[in-house]
């Protein structure tokens, strides 16, 4: 849990710095939410928790839950209606959930997904 919400203030302070992150701009909220539930939140046990999963289509359901953690933030964090954040999440979501950066791989639970995205900063030009 804490690596999770550790994570999740990374990718939102990269955004920050790399993104000009102005939060409040929904889409620029939409888009960091999106990012760090894609980057370290969502996973098919998270997905299938809050109802969002299918075994069928494994990609939607990431997908899916992405989107509704995203959802659940903008409302949060800018108190609009469902319709509204679903609409800044639709605005950006393609561009959004395919920037990987600063790790550049999903992080999977259980997996050397860490290790490796450590390992391969160089590649990105993170030197440690």
């Amino acid at each position: 849990m804490v690596r999770g919400v550790l994570l999740h203030e990374m990718i939102h302070m990269f955004d920050y710095c790399r993104n000009k992150l102005d939060m409040k701009n929904i889409d620029h909220l939409a888009c960091t939410e999106i990012r760090a539930a894609n980057l370290g939140h969502c996973s098919f046990m998270s997905s299938l928790l809050q109802g969002d999963s299918s075994l069928i289509n494994i990609k939607a359901t990431h997908q899916n839950c992405v989107k509704h953690k995203a959802k659940l933030s903008v409302m949060a964090v800018h108190k609009v209606s469902d319709a509204v954040a679903n609409a800044a999440i639709e605005r950006v979501f393609t561009k959004c959930y395919n920037d990987l950066e600063p790790i550049g791989r999903r992080i999977r639970r259980n997996s050397l997904d860490m290790p490796r995205a450590y390992a391969e900063g160089h590649l990105y030009g993170y030197d440690t």
